[in-house]
């Protein structure tokens, strides 16, 4: 369980990041529009949480066992 969460955790984190980046530099040869970025950094955001989430239920179970 560790693992597949580890990586939606840091696919997550890439995600944030790479949109971060291309919207900080505006003359590169990505465009995006305000509201897609702000659309897909909460989604992206919301996996993250989600994970953690599940994450910390995981290692509490496998704590108490």
């Amino acid at each position: 369980m560790r693992n597949p969460l580890s990586a939606i955790l840091q696919s997550s984190d890439a995600i944030m990041d790479s949109l971060k980046d291309a919207h900080s530099h505006p003359n590169g040869d990505v465009t995006i529009s305000a509201d897609v970025l702000e659309t897909i950094l909460d989604a992206a955001k919301t996996i993250s949480l989600c994970g953690q989430h599940q994450k910390t239920i995981v290692d509490d179970i496998l704590t108490v066992s």
